[in-house]
């Protein structure tokens, strides 16, 4: 049986470092495209080999990609407003510099991106309606696109530790589907030149509705952190960006619609207390 060999653009992003150590777990051969090749070298595992490539630059992408057949986008979270947007302008630079060449594209993005209905508004936030219009390029471009549209990742939880406070910002209306980087690299590699994963948006959701609250205090209490779990209005300024996703999410009525990606990926092979320690 052949290696996989898998390229990842935005690999030294949170998420993105965790699913890289799974898949070289299970025998994947990374190829990493990074715009500073010494910092990604300080927090990636040495087996990834390593190049230079920037998103806003087309020739550089086409040095890159010499090779690739299969190619992993964890881009960053799309800002309206930005002069560069790696969700859209730099998914038309990799169309350009890949040439027709690519056998698939496996990307990462946001359930709202998928299931805007769970909105009240029944819209995108503008920030995913810039992420939808990038997969409408690749779609367009005759590349085979699997998305992986994400609930909260448990691993996200301690990103809001500020001091001895786990900040739970604004008052979430319904529980989440929590998932994992540990499932997301287990799909991932299922995904990889498989044909039933062509063309699939999945919504990438676990078993367990839980809500936000509690599953901060979940996670607190499996770790021990010396943290308490604290709910705050989110600021109207202090923020920026994340704060109107906040005010976006914390209106968002998530339901489960993961059994496409169950039935033709498999089922997540973690429970919410079992992803927690293994984060």
């Amino acid at each position: 049986m052949n290696m996989k060999e898998l390229t990842i653009i935005g690999a030294t992003g949170k998420l993105a470092i965790p699913v890289i150590n799974e898949l070289l777990e299970k025998g994947v051969a990374i190829k990493a495209v990074v715009r500073d090749v010494i910092g990604a070298r300080e927090k990636l595992p040495p087996a990834v080999d390593i190049v230079f490539g920037d998103l806003e630059n087309v020739a550089s992408l086409e040095a890159a990609l010499q090779g690739t057949e299969y190619l992993y986008l964890n881009l960053g979270a799309p800002v309206p407003g930005e002069k560069f947007v790696a969700e859209l302008h730099g998914v038309q630079n990799i169309l350009k510099a890949a040439k027709g060449k690519l056998k698939q594209i496996i990307k990462i993005a946001d359930l709202g991106t998928l299931h805007p209905e769970f909105h009240p508004s029944k819209t995108r936030h503008p920030g995913s309606v810039l992420r939808q219009q990038g997969h409408s390029l690749i779609k367009a471009a005759g590349i085979p696109l699997t998305t992986f549209n994400a609930t909260w990742f448990i691993n996200a939880i301690p990103w809001f530790v500020q001091g001895e406070s786990l900040i739970i910002f604004g008052k979430h209306k319904a529980p989440m589907y929590w998932t994992n980087t540990v499932d997301l690299a287990t799909y991932v590699f299922k995904a990889i030149g498989n044909k039933d994963a062509f063309d699939k948006d999945f919504a990438l959701q676990g078993k367990e509705p839980i809500a936000y609250t509690e599953a901060a205090q979940k996670y607190v209490s499996a770790k021990n952190l010396p943290v308490q779990v604290v709910e705050s209005p989110i600021p109207e300024v202090e923020l920026g960006f994340l704060g109107d996703v906040l005010r976006y999410s914390e209106s968002f009525e998530e339901k489960f619609q993961a059994q496409e990606l169950y039935e033709v990926l498999g089922e997540p092979a973690l429970s919410f207390t079992e992803a927690v320690e293994a984060v």
